[in-house]
């Protein structure tokens, strides 16, 4: 008889939703989403009096730690674990938490929040309850040994990424277009500036003033303002609405390059880059080199020095206004250095095939699903043990 997993949260990272989707063997998901709490944050986001007043007014008097934490579900009789994304678990029973991109997500990626809440979170996840702290990369992993005891860093393990999935057989055509993908958000158009959408541009007009064969495709949502700059440059498609599976599947199968100059690392958009044997061309940022290994599965390129990324905040400060608009005003040392390693890959068509089929190993071996179901049996086993 399988033991029951229970899950609550508000939101559901698609990453998270493979692992509900495929439990380790042994154990079921039983899936609570609490769509109140969810569509009320959702509203609050879209409000800029409501984010100028938490700014300047809440954030600095009130711990709204406590809305973020509270106030979720008990879980259900018959639960052998509960299993958390970024929230602690209060309840008097087994728990693990998932932390998906860094310690401070526990805080609500507000690193002001998470250091005013430390204690609070040491004696949560250093209880006897909280049996397994999982992350995803040796960066986030640095973090918690760095924020909490030994006693917490103890139960941090590290489990590499990977999603359910066959290696994606695609065409090799050494003379065709050139075809570069930018992954966005096709929900949130803030996030284009942190997954690094203005760098793909910039890089794609410099690179088209020396190309004629080669095409952007963005596939995220644009803010206006970027559309106003860029809408008239040649040869780049918008993709803002939702893809059908098919269509995500032509899009990557056509693709030659992801370029991915973001301030953080993102799963999904690597792993299934990966599959389809697709080289990234990447900033060296937070996470990102245990991913994009340069000059093998792609080229990773240093971050602009203009940008605030040696602070305690980062990453969770490449959200901020200040952080955004020093990326508006770009950095053009950084636009050419991306710019030239694309243009290897444009000109050596033999190493771009070399390196799609470097991405499509590291699929297969590093990034091995049943490798991953084998890990996280082991830590749901030792959790559940009586």
């Amino acid at each position: 008889m399988a033991k029951k997993i229970y899950y609550s949260g508000v939101f559901v990272h698609n990453y998270i939703k493979n692992l509900l989707d495929n439990p380790p063997e042994g154990y079921e998901f039983i899936i609570s989403v609490d769509n109140k709490k969810k569509a009320l944050i959702d509203r609050l986001r879209g409000n800029r009096i409501v984010n100028f007043l938490y700014k300047r007014l809440i954030k600095r008097f009130f711990n709204a730690w406590e809305f973020i934490n509270k106030g979720s579900k008990t879980a259900p009789q018959g639960i052998d674990l509960i299993f958390s994304t970024d929230s602690i678990i209060e309840e008097n029973m087994p728990w693990i938490i998932k932390i998906l991109d860094n310690p401070f997500a526990m805080a609500g990626n507000d690193y002001h929040l998470f250091r005013k809440n430390l204690n609070h979170l040491e004696n949560a996840l250093s209880s006897d309850n909280c049996k397994a702290i999982i992350v995803h990369t040796e960066a986030s992993k640095n973090l918690m040994e760095k924020y909490f005891s030994k006693e917490v860093a103890k139960k941090v393990t590290v489990v590499i990424p990977a999603i359910p999935g066959e290696i994606k057989a695609r065409p090799f055509h050494s003379g065709r277009e050139f075809t570069i993908l930018f992954m966005g958000s096709t929900n949130n158009p803030e996030v284009f500036y942190l997954k690094g959408g203005i760098e793909a541009l910039e890089t794609f007009k410099k690179l088209s003033e020396k190309y004629k064969n080669i095409k952007l495709i963005m596939r995220c949502k644009i803010p206006g303002e970027i559309i106003s700059k860029y809408g008239k440059l040649r040869n780049v498609e918008f993709l803002e609405r939702r893809l059908s599976d098919e269509e995500m599947d032509n899009l990557y199968k056509n693709s030659d390059v992801l370029i991915s100059p973001g301030y953080n690392y993102f799963i999904m958009a690597y792993l299934e880059a990966f599959s389809y044997g697709i080289p990234v061309i990447a900033l060296d940022t937070y996470g990102v080199s245990e991913f994009i290994h340069d000059g093998r599965n792609g080229f990773t390129v240093k971050p602009s020095k203009l940008l605030p990324i040696n602070r305690d905040d980062y990453p969770v400060n490449a959200i901020t206004p200040e952080f955004t608009n020093i990326i508006k005003r770009g950095d053009p040392e950084v636009i050419g250095k991306l710019a030239e390693k694309v243009s290897i890959l444009v000109e050596n068509r033999e190493l771009l095939k070399k390196f799609s089929e470097e991405c499509q190993k590291l699929f297969k071996e590093k990034h091995s699903f049943e490798r991953k179901q084998e890990k996280l049996k082991q830590i749901f086993d030792r959790a559940t043990s009586r």
